[in-house]
């Protein structure tokens, strides 16, 4: 355990510049000084204005992207589950987002058909994008459903656009359906998990079927498409109508098609991808991998197809690539093992040690690889030759983790953490803190405090100074050794306010989920707060009731936080469930109220 008392710096601090991917598109909005913001929240009320403030929140998506008619304008959808009767259509350039963005606003901001007692009763998608400048962003998007012919992509259909750091997953159709997650004839994909989705019986791109545009940065895992007989069946992972479909660092994995070819991707131009594991179960059909793909610099590997010798693929052209058997034709081609860390576990890293991947600084270089990331956002070229597949092999820079607050008093804080890493360097962690929140900018902090010479991984602590009687006094953890640095994936605040947990109600059902209300005194200049909890109980976090993470965030402004507790039940177990969360330490102290039941309970 290591501690340390406050050091102001006397100068200005330079970290290691960790590139990002930068997605410079032409028909992005640009925002103006005439662009307004609409929130959104579960306990809003559509009646309201959506402006000035989560207290005039509306309580509807629809109702939010009805306002926002100038290209520009922001809808913000604070957490919580938002249960939909009719599809979302965005037809301007503007920006519908969760408050926390990223893929950990979409993990806690769920936009999902409403359920009903028949999945084919209502015959619903839940996002249209048909305007160039239209942007989804942090969502999960999730059970859009559809039985008929002609009615493609369930989760989101799309013209254009952009939809990032989203969750598009549970989405399907039956019946000559193309696109059981996304369906785009343009626009990007970019930086999404698109997962457990179909196309069942005729159908084809059990999670992306697209005929132009691009998808990029994306985990495409654990979809399937029905299939049948022709050239447009298959593509249980994607299914692109024709090359100019880009499909570049995506790890595609666990995709199946049945009765039909391409369990992986059918079509498409292929570059940067680790292809694994994907399984054609129809007899006498080809393509586990690919079929028809044109693929460079990619990795098509331990993929399954009844026919013979066209596990991994099936026709199209290979260059600088790793795939078996080796394609007669094709620069740079390698049937070599490509050496995954733990492909049983899932973990489709290269190998370093003991013996390094034949797919690492493998080339050639390609002029889009200078400013791009992989797949884990990490550069996409280390040691000046780029590696094959989705991820570049990196020695491990430390990597840090937010532990929470104790020892809270009205003048100093103890904050911890946790840092891990491989290797012998030496790594400084750094407490970046001040009145406002200067994310990972370390120009934008007033106070740093170091703790320099890290040798082991494990946790430390660090004693902060502070003045938060009245605000938020914000910090964030950063680790950095000569590899590199990171930070700890959100801003943590400190408050002197009290924080208790509530309910809606005491029984919660799938048509009246009941909430866990967490919340803090209306203090005028609140800021964003952390709150930290455990759950308990006889039911199952994820498998009785739809996951809820901690720490989950106060907006700021706002003076509480619904966690909707919404129930799963499946025919072997219709047993009602204890939800127990009780509210942990952290930056802010402990109110009377600190913990709270919820009863799941069978309509």
């Amino acid at each position: 355990m290591y501690a340390a008392t406050l050091h102001l710096p006397p100068a200005p601090r330079h970290l290691p510049r960790v590139t990002l991917l930068p997605l410079l598109l032409a028909s992005l909005f640009a925002c103006t000084a005439h662009a307004t913001e609409y929130l959104v929240a579960t306990n809003g009320n559509d009646v309201a204005s959506g402006m000035g403030g989560w207290a005039n929140a509306l309580r509807t998506i629809g109702a939010a992207v009805a306002k926002a008619t100038r290209d520009g304008d922001i809808v913000t959808v604070s957490n919580g589950v938002y249960n939909l009767t009719n599809q979302i259509t965005i037809a301007n350039g503007i920006v519908v987002r969760s408050f926390e963005r990223g893929l950990r606003g979409a993990a806690n901001t769920v936009v999902q058909r409403k359920a009903t007692a028949q999945w084919h009763e209502n015959t619903m998608r839940i996002f249209q994008l048909t305007h160039p400048g239209a942007v989804l962003e942090g969502l999960t998007i999730r059970a859009g459903t559809g039985n008929g012919r002609d009615f493609h992509g369930m989760g989101v259909n799309m013209t254009g656009g952009l939809v990032r750091d989203c969750i598009i997953r549970e989405n399907g159709h039956h019946d000559n359906f193309y696109g059981g997650g996304v369906y785009m004839t343009g626009g990007t994909v970019s930086n999404c998990i698109i997962r457990g989705n179909s196309a069942n019986s005729n159908g084809s791109g059990g999670g992306v079927w697209a005929s132009g545009g691009q998808i990029l940065n994306c985990q495409i895992l654990d979809n399937n498409a029905g299939g049948g007989e022709g050239n447009s069946a298959g593509g249980g992972g994607v299914y692109a109508e024709n090359t100019s479909v880009l499909i570049r660092n995506c790890l595609i994995a666990r995709n199946r098609t049945t009765r039909a070819d391409a369990a992986g991707v059918r079509g498409g131009t292929i570059e940067c991808c680790t292809i694994v594991s994907n399984n054609v179960t129809g007899a006498n059909k080809t393509g586990g991998g690919t079929l028809g793909s044109a693929a460079t610099h990619s990795i098509v590997w331990g993929n399954t197809a009844s026919g013979t010798n066209l596990s991994n693929y099936a026709g199209g052209s290979f260059t600088f690539s790793c795939t078996w058997p080796r394609p007669g034709a094709g620069e740079g081609n390698t049937d070599s093992d490509p050496l995954f860390a733990n492909p049983a576990a899932g973990d489709y890293h290269l190998q370093c040690e003991p013996v390094k991947s034949p797919c690492m600084d493998a080339g050639p270089n390609l002029e889009w690889m200078t400013t791009a990331t992989d797949l884990d956002g990490k550069g996409r070229i280390f040691r000046d030759i780029v590696d094959r597949g989705a991820f570049e092999f990196w020695p491990d820079k430390p990597l840090i983790q937010n532990a929470g607050v104790t020892n809270l008093t009205s003048k100093s804080a103890m904050v911890r953490g946790n840092i891990t890493w491989a290797g012998a360097a030496a790594s400084t962690v750094i407490v970046y803190h001040g009145p406002s929140d200067g994310g990972t900018n370390p120009q934008d902090w007033a106070n740093e405090l170091r703790l320099p010479g890290l040798r082991r991984a494990g946790p430390f602590e660090a004693t902060i100074a502070h003045s938060a009687s009245n605000r938020v006094w914000c910090y964030r953890l950063c680790a950095t050794n000569q590899y590199g640095a990171s930070w700890s994936d959100f801003t943590g605040g400190l408050t002197l306010s009290k924080v208790d947990v509530s309910v809606t109600r005491r029984e919660s059902t799938e048509e009246k989920p009941a909430a866990f209300v967490i919340s803090r005194p209306a203090t005028a200049g609140n800021g964003p707060l952390d709150v930290y909890f455990t759950l308990s109980g006889t039911g199952i976090n994820g498998r009785d009731y739809d996951r809820i993470d901690s720490p989950v965030v106060i907006p700021s402004g706002a003076k509480e936080i619904r966690l909707i507790v919404t129930p799963r039940f499946n025919l072997g177990d219709q047993e009602n469930k204890v939800v127990e969360l009780t509210l942990a330490t952290g930056g802010y102290t402990l109110g009377i109220q600190k913990s709270a039941r919820i009863l799941t309970r069978a309509e």
